[in-house]
C-alpha cells in the first residue's frame, strides 16, 4: 500500500513539474512514450482553453515554492533514513526515528499534492476529467511496470549469484 502511495506521489510530482512545459509540445512527439511522455500527452489531450491554461498556471505558480520545499524536506528525510539504514553501526532506534520523520514528510507531501491536485481538477470540465483519468491509469501502470522490471533484474541477479531462489 505504501509503495502504491509513493508511486502515486511520484506521478503527481512529475505532473506538477511538467505541467507548464507540456502545453506547447506537439502530441505526436510524446504519444506512447515513457512516463513523462504520457504525462505530457495527457496534458495536451486535455485541450485546455486559454482561460484554463491561465488558471492552472496561476495555481501551479502559487503552490510551487511550498511544493518544492515539501519535496526537498521529504528527500532530506529519506536520505537521512537511508544513511541510518546503511550505517555500519546501524542503531535500530535511530533508524526508526529517521523512518518516522521520512513518513511524516511523505505524508505532508502527499496531502499537499492531493490538495493542490483537487484544486487543479476543479478547473477541468467533466470530459477533461475523463481524459485525465484514462491517462492517469496509463501513467501509474508505467510507473509500476518500471519498478517491477527493475525489481526483476535485482531478483534475477540475486538468484543467479545465490545459486537458486532460496540460496541453495
Amino acid at each position: 500500500m505504501k509503495k502504491k502511495a509513493l508511486i502515486a506521489l511520484g506521478s503527481l510530482c512529475v505532473l506538477v513539474l511538467l505541467a507548464t512545459q507540456a502545453l506547447t509540445v506537439p502530441r505526436e512527439i510524446f504519444h506512447g512514450q515513457d512516463i513523462r511522455g504520457n504525462i505530457v500527452a495527457a496534458l495536451i489531450a486535455l485541450e485546455l482553453s486559454d482561460s484554463q491554461k491561465h488558471d492552472l498556471a496561476v495555481i501551479l505558480k502559487r503552490e510551487r515554492a511550498g511544493q518544492e520545499k515539501a519535496v526537498a524536506d521529504l528527500r532530506a528525510a529519506v536520505r537521512q533514513c537511508a544513511a541510518e539504514a546503511f550505517d555500519k553501526n546501524m542503531d535500530p532506534e535511530k533508524l526508526r526515528e529517521a523512518y518516522r520523520r521520512a513518513a511524516a514528510a511523505g505524508e505532508e507531501v502527499l496531502v499537499e499534492k492531493a490538495r493542490m491536485t483537487a484544486e487543479l481538477r476543479g478547473v477541468l470540465t467533466q470530459e477533461q476529467e475523463e481524459v485525465l483519468k484514462s491517462y492517469r491509469v496509463r501513467i501509474i501502470a508505467a510507473i509500476i511496470k518500471r519498478y517491477e522490471d527493475r525489481q526483476g533484474l535485482i531478483d534475477s541477479w540475486v538468484d543467479l549469484h545465490a545459486g537458486g531462489p532460496f540460496g541453495e
